[in-house]
């Protein structure tokens, strides 16, 4: 009777010692997935199923297969730019040491799976094309030998398409494309890229080192404004369909948020801005 106070101890102390490395393992694979940076995604998503009048259940789809289709395309990013991280001293849990290699495949392919269940969930062959196509961006963004973020300004529009044009294409697939807006879909594209163009600052140390020839590296800071620029003036044209009020809006927030993006590169004020005047641009011609 002495040891039945100990044995049930240990199995109690064993128990918590198990608990706390699960919980440990759930948050390191929660920042390789990074959620946070799906809410433009998900968002652009519900705006544009909501007016392709989507129903509860396949906005809840749709949102769940963005997050896991963006935590694939996340952990092929870090098994790729492991290196690159570690210099640029990103606190990212590959490039910290805090996960390993095996644990991060099994975590890539885990989320892959997922996506598919989500999308073959509901035996819409328009559906599953699209995430297939958004998984197909995501491995030709990273992987060699394709790579396309070490190809200049085409990671930047395949970035931007895994963003921003995948969320509102997945959307319209729902009902198999029978309302789209190609025109909107190209122009989001644009303007996501020239605010996307800014995140190659606080890599370039990283990236000049191992030879990636990101546009920063490519064309400098100065060209970089340009392309930003010229990315922004194009997207407003291509996503104008009539002078409304939120377009305007939209316009001169995403204006103001690169004017401040142009004297502090890695402001995250300029980016959410950014982000918010495209949504409303969005948000203009889709209701």
């Amino acid at each position: 009777m002495i040891y039945w106070p100990m044995n049930n101890q240990t199995h109690s102390q064993l128990s918590d010692a198990e608990r706390k490395k699960i919980i440990s393992k759930s948050r390191l694979l929660a920042r390789l997935a990074r959620p946070q940076n799906t809410r433009l995604s998900i968002l652009l998503f519900a705006a544009a199923g909501i007016a392709d009048n989507l129903n509860v259940g396949q906005l809840v789809v749709g949102s769940f297969t963005i997050f896991c289709l963006y935590a694939t395309a996340n952990s092929l990013n870090d098994l790729a730019d492991v290196d690159i991280d570690r210099a640029n001293n990103r606190n990212l849990p590959l490039a910290a040491g805090a996960l390993g290699r095996q644990d991060a495949k099994k975590a890539g392919f885990l989320f892959l799976v997922l996506s598919l269940i989500g999308a073959a969930s509901t035996t819409n062959v328009a559906l599953l094309a699209t995430v297939l196509s958004g998984l197909m961006l995501g491995v030709a963004y990273s992987w060699q030998p394709i790579a396309l973020e070490r190809r200049g300004l085409l990671g930047t529009l395949c970035l931007s398409l895994c963003y921003v044009g995948i969320p509102i294409a997945l959307a319209w697939s729902f009902n198999e494309y029978q309302s789209y807006d190609w025109k909107l879909l190209l122009g989001i594209t644009i303007l996501e890229s020239s605010v996307l163009l800014f995140k190659d600052f606080k890599d370039e140390r990283g990236d000049r080192a191992f030879g990636k020839r990101t546009p920063l590296v490519r064309y400098g800071q100065k060209g970089l404004y340009y392309l930003a620029a010229i990315f922004f003036i194009l997207g407003c044209i291509t996503t104008y369909h009539k002078m409304g009020t939120a377009y305007i809006i939209g316009v001169l927030i995403c204006a103001a948020a690169l004017a401040l993006l142009f004297t502090i590169n890695q402001s995250k004020r300029g980016i959410y801005a950014y982000n918010g005047g495209m949504l409303l641009i969005a948000g203009s011609v889709l209701f």
